[in-house]
C-alpha cells in the first residue's frame, strides 16, 4: 500500500464514522471540538497530512476512540516497490 493509499483509506474511514453518526462536515466545526469543515473536506478525500491533534478533535467529536479510524485493510508483507 502506498502513502497516498493510506491517506483515501483514513479519508473514506473517517467519512463512514461521520456519516454513521449523522454528522455533516459543517457540523463537525461546532462545538468544543470543532475541526473546520474544509479540514474534514481535505482529510475525507485524502488530500492533507492529519496530525495526532487533528485526529483527536475528529475522535472526541465523534464520540469514539481514535483507534477505529485505522479499521481498514492494511497489507503488511514487506512491498518495497510502493514504499515513498
Amino acid at each position: 500500500m502506498t502513502f497516498e493509499r493510506f491517506q483515501m483509506e483514513l479519508g473514506k474511514r473517517i467519512q463512514k464514522l461521520r456519516l454513521e453518526r449523522n454528522k455533516t462536515q459543517e457540523g463537525m466545526d461546532e462545538g468544543e471540538w470543532s475541526v473546520p469543515w474544509r479540514t474534514i473536506q481535505d482529510l475525507e478525500g485524502g488530500k492533507s497530512n492529519v496530525t495526532l491533534h487533528t485526529l483527536f478533535k475528529v475522535a472526541r467529536s465523534l464520540n469514539i476512540h481514535p483507534r477505529e479510524f485505522f479499521d481498514f485493510s492494511f497489507p503488511t508483507r514487506d512491498d518495497r516497490t510502493s514504499r515513498k
